[in-house]
């Protein structure tokens, strides 16, 4: 009697123990990846089914993406979580790429752009809350992450055919200045070495003149837009 006694005590013990380690994961907020090593957060909670859009990037021809699960991504005690990456774009994951547990975490990715264009990557985890549809948007997976990639044009080169004649970018170092012609209006962003975007002002039709007298000295790649038409000219800002 005493043994069936003191087991009738413990398990009462261990179930609050299970019911309560799995309310602390389902009640916590939602996972991140490591994108290029900056983390994405969703951040909502269990009965929130909303898409986290994380920074979006932009890229030069064969740059790389180095995409990293965060440590609150669990592919190892369950075997119906998964992770499913659409790497859209990118030219060695040309489809999903698909993770099942049991699978050692972190699980790493580096997607590699070669193509000029605009693409959207989508991530999905189906963490812990999978069997447990009453509390989360169980049918879409319960977390999901989307990047806006762009991957501009070579440096020095030009999208559309015709931009050879539509624009030209020349330094005026003893202005402080870049001059800028184009054959109509449009947008000119300056790009760091990085891919971070810096600066965006509109152009018009003819010659304009872009002051440089605020920029940080280094490395620019300068992106021209007209219509249909797109010039990318690295330039070297130096005063």
């Amino acid at each position: 009697m005493k043994i069936i006694f003191y087991v009738s005590l413990l398990l009462p013990g261990v179930h609050s123990f299970a019911q309560s380690s799995h309310q602390q994961q389902a009640q916590g907020a939602k996972p991140g990846l490591w994108i290029n090593g900056i983390n994405c957060k969703i951040g909502h909670f269990t009965q929130s089914c909303t898409p986290k859009t994380c920074d979006s990037i932009t890229l030069f021809p064969g740059d790389t993406i180095r995409f990293c699960t965060d440590a609150d991504v669990d592919l190892a005690s369950d075997t119906v979580y998964y992770m499913q990456w659409n790497f859209s774009g990118s030219n060695n994951y040309p489809s999903p790429v698909m993770n099942y547990a049991p699978v050692p975490t972190p699980v790493c990715y580096d997607a590699v752009y070669t193509n000029p264009g605009h693409y959207t990557i989508d991530v999905f985890y189906n963490g812990w809350l999978t069997a447990y549809p009453d509390r989360d948007c169980y049918s879409f997976g319960p977390s999901h992450w989307i990047v806006e990639v762009t991957v501009m044009p070579g440096a020095n080169s030009v999208q559309e055919q015709g931009g050879e004649n539509a624009f030209s970018i020349t330094m005026d170092p003893a202005n402080n200045a870049l001059l800028v012609k184009t054959d109509g209006a449009g947008v000119m962003e300056f790009y760091s070495g990085l891919g971070t975007k810096e600066y965006s002002m509109q152009v018009n039709e003819g010659a304009n003149f872009i002051s440089t007298a605020g920029f940080a000295d280094g490395i620019y790649f300068c992106r021209v837009t007209s219509g249909e038409k797109t010039l990318v000219k690295k330039m070297v800002i130096m005063k």
